[in-house]
């Protein structure tokens, strides 16, 4: 393939990897204690059932050490393949292309990394991070070289996925910090990699692209990231807590496959670290949401906004210079050379990139570079050196004012809500995520001008002029000014903004860009909180039971809101339903499936697939008839209509199931489903059950079709059907299958906080291993299918003891 025939698409994987783990080491010297050195790396791994891994150190280096030995038994060809993501070499290793022949893919995002410039960062940056970050990343490396060295040594062997692979190599400390500033920016610039592939200021190029004379006309490529991602956290306080201390629920809804799987583990350092939860895969020793004796945390992805696009102003019609106050500056132009894999050889493909003192230069087809103007990408978490720090700190934390030092000292949760209780009963709420500190001016420019405000309405996305510098953010908001919420009762958040976070205590007049106020909460939003309301409502106190109860519900809220509805429109028909002039539809067996329903979504149902397709043809915002009060968010708007329009859609709903052949009767159970992907890139064919329901549908436990995966690896996905009278995909992500689920509940955990310690319980839902060789591919996967509930988390030393399955210390 020629590389100026490179298709300029980025490419967004819908399907299941293959997950999976190396066969567990046999134990040495099963209770030998850790050898102490103060030169080396040495920890002590102790594997406990579904392969949870227990790593105890002497200090920081032996646990970063540890940890990444132990999460490249899992985990080790996609960890390697994100070092080499990072660095921009995929082309190098694999060819120009990366999912389909000719997409050329891995150039333009091997191109978009190199404009990122994450290593470079990472090694300019290396000297400024603390000594724990440096300690945890040393050991890291050495720990994860280690491994390797035992591969090359014959001791273990490579999975299938990436067997004899010489990507698979030894790695540096500037690649994990280049991972960890990879992970920082993914929602914002790290989302834009082909936009500066297509940053050229040639006639030839700019004559392609296609725009409507609106410079900010579409730009839902540009938050498609946030909007994939989501989560569930309560963190609960005394006054509704059975037991007197803090409980938390957390449940992270993250792609199945991909770079943004957790793993799971726990930390033990001497007497200064004791916590177990779950950290994204790369992630150097440190738990991302967990929980310690006396504090238990969660995240959630927060709404706010992490990157504002700046629209520069060319000098005098001079593409290759831009006015800031009245001054003119120059464009840099940086030529990046690419290494490109081919038939014949390596060669190497050079472009230039284009950068300004406020960010670098994209392009796309509502983005135009003109003889006027040009758009820049300011990511506020660019270079972010607070990641492991803070985290460190929450995993260090003794109660909710330790915590809060921590936020007010480091910055490092980059695009998270945090939700935390402790053993006191304390619970808090902080949108601590990294976000832009706009000036005044520019807030009031983006409350009062209607283009801006009506495009962060629609796309969530922030433009701003940027020929005034006090229109351009220099940091970051401060602590003092972050939403937050201090409590003895609860406070919530399902990836709606925090106004609603307790809707007894409005959280209201924050900066613009950490989210919307006064409008209103999705359905899941309302479901947690109508299951919070049900189980206090009498007076009565939360149990861990519940909680897990709770997040592994089959319950959805649209249908607890409109079957009522449903059932009254079909009680009043007298025949078919007409969809148009050509069309009619009866309704007689989906009344009859709707009558007899209960509205949750459990393995039999049996009218779950109509409401859910009904669901995605629904104008959410007009098919109520009480519309939404501010000051009942909870509760409003309800009560479906039941007009000729609302009618129209169930008929049409019906109509298309039957027209794509699927039996309206059909149970749950035999149209949603996980299904992994073999190495070879085909389906397993082993399409397991799987429980939840969609956002569509307001369900609490959600799952998806769509996911985020920047792998190199191939997925397989089933055949998606065409809306009949559209003849576009289903919004759904139906296929000829059902419902291929990629997405959803990944770590779930439920904790409650007493005096006498913490009692925990939790599940990774698809397994520790995304090697299918491994004991624990699939474990947990198949556990959760079957039971749809938690396991224990052990985590005392009895516990951890009576359920291990293997011990190994390790030094180097």
């Amino acid at each position: 393939m020629k590389l100026n025939q490179l298709s300029m698409a980025v490419f967004i994987g819908f399907s299941l990897a293959a997950c999976g783990n190396l066969a567990e080491s046999d134990s040495q010297d099963k209770d030998s204690a850790i050898v102490n050195s103060k030169v080396g790396f040495n920890a002590q791994i102790t594997r406990t059932k579904y392969g949870v891994a227990h790593i105890k150190a002497n200090d920081l280096r032996g646990l970063g050490f540890g940890n990444a030995y132990a999460q490249a038994q899992d985990n080790i060809c996609l960890m390697a393949d994100n070092y080499i993501r990072v660095r921009g070499e995929r082309a190098k290793y694999f060819g120009p292309d990366k999912k389909v022949e000719g997409d050329g893919v891995s150039v333009i995002e091997d191109f978009g990394y190199r404009v990122l410039g994450l290593h470079e960062k990472a090694k300019s940056s290396w000297s400024k991070l603390s000594h724990d970050s440096q300690a945890l990343i040393e050991g890291f490396v050495s720990g994860y070289n280690l491994y390797l060295d035992y591969v090359n040594a014959g001791k273990f062997q490579l999975p299938e996925m990436c067997a004899e692979k010489e990507w698979v190599k030894p790695i540096e400390k500037y690649d994990v910090l280049a991972y960890l500033f990879g992970v920082a920016v993914f929602p914002g610039a790290g989302a834009m990699l082909e936009d500066f592939h297509s940053a050229q200021p040639n006639a030839e190029l700019n004559s392609k692209i296609k725009h409507s004379g609106a410079y900010y006309a579409g730009l839902e490529k540009v938050a498609s990231v946030s909007t994939a991602l989501g989560s569930n956290g309560w963190a609960i306080g005394k006054d509704l807590s059975q037991h007197g201390g803090g409980m938390v629920l957390a449940n992270p809804h993250f792609p199945y496959t991909g770079e943004l799987r957790f793993w799971q583990s726990h930390a033990k350092v001497a007497d200064q670290i004791d916590v177990m939860g779950a950290s994204l895969i790369g992630f150097p020793g440190v738990i991302n949401i967990g929980f310690n004796q006396n504090l238990a945390w969660t995240h959630t992805y927060s709404e706010a906004e992490h990157m504002v696009l700046y629209r520069m102003t060319t000098v005098d019609g001079d593409k290759m210079h831009y006015e800031v106050d009245g001054e003119a500056k120059p464009i840099t132009v940086k030529p990046i050379t690419i290494e490109v894999k081919t038939d014949d050889g390596t060669i190497k493909y050079e472009r230039n990139a284009y950068f300004t003192e406020v960010g670098p230069v994209l392009v796309n087809e509502d983005l135009p570079w003109t003889d006027d103007s040009f758009f820049v990408v300011k990511d506020v978490n660019d270079t972010n050196l607070d990641l492991l720090d803070h985290w460190l700190a929450l995993n260090r934390a003794d109660s909710i004012e330790e915590a809060e030092a921590a936020f007010k000292q480091y910055n490092g949760v980059v695009f998270n809500n945090t939700l935390l209780s402790d053993a006191n009963g304390q619970a808090l709420y902080i949108d601590d995520s990294t976000v832009p500190n706009l000036s005044d001016m520019a807030i009031e420019l983006l409350k009062n001008n209607e283009e801006l405000s009506a495009i962060r309405k629609e796309y969530g996305v922030t433009v701003l002029p940027g020929h005034i510098s006090d229109l351009i953010f220099s940091n970051a908001v401060p602590y003092e000014s972050a939403p937050q919420l201090k409590t003895t009762s609860f406070v919530q958040n399902s990836n709606n903004s925090h106004w609603a976070t307790n809707p007894n205590t409005l959280l209201e007049n924050f900066s613009p860009l950490y989210g919307t106020e006064r409008e209103p909460l999705s359905l899941r939003t309302r479901m947690g909180l109508k299951l919070i309301d049900e189980m206090t409502s009498d007076g009565d106190k939360l149990t861990l039971a519940e909680i897990e109860q709770a997040m592994t519900t089959d319950r959805a809220l649209l249908p607890e809101i409109a079957l009522s509805s449903i059932n009254s429109m079909c009680g009043h028909l007298n025949g078919p339903v007409q969809l148009n002039d050509a069309i009619s539809v009866d309704l007689k067996e989906a009344c009859q499936l709707m009558a007899s329903w209960d509205g949750r979504y459990t393995p039999d149902s049996k009218a779950s697939l109509i409401m859910r397709e009904f669901a995605f043809i629904l104008e959410k915002d007009t098919m109520f008839a009480t519309a939404f009060d501010p000051a009942q968010p909870a509760i409003t708007p309800s009560n479906l209509k039941t007009d000729e329009n609302v009618l129209r859609a169930f008929g049409y709903t019906v109509f298309n199931l039957q027209n794509v052949g699927f039996e309206l009767g059909k149970e749950l159970r035999e149209v949603q489903f996980v299904e992994r992907t073999n190495p070879d890139g085909n389906g397993s064919g082993n399409k397991i059950s799987w429980p939840g329901a969609l956002e569509a549908e307001g369900g609490f436990n959600l799952v998806s079709v769509w996911s985020w995966d920047n792998t190199y690896f191939k997925n397989h996905h089933h055949n998606y059907l065409l809306d009949t009278l559209s003849e576009e995909y289903f919004d759904s992500g139906l296929t000829d299958q059902g419902y291929h689920i990629r997405y959803g509940s990944s770590f779930m955990m439920a904790v409650e906080l007493n005096k006498s310690g913490p009692v925990a319980r939790g599940l990774l839902t698809y397994s520790q291993s995304t090697q299918k060789e491994s004991q624990h591919y699939a474990d947990q996967t198949q556990f959760y299918a079957e039971k749809n509930t938690l396991l224990p988390l052990y985590f005392t030393d009895t516990e951890i003891k009576a359920n291990q399955i293997s011990t190994v210390s390790i030094s180097k």
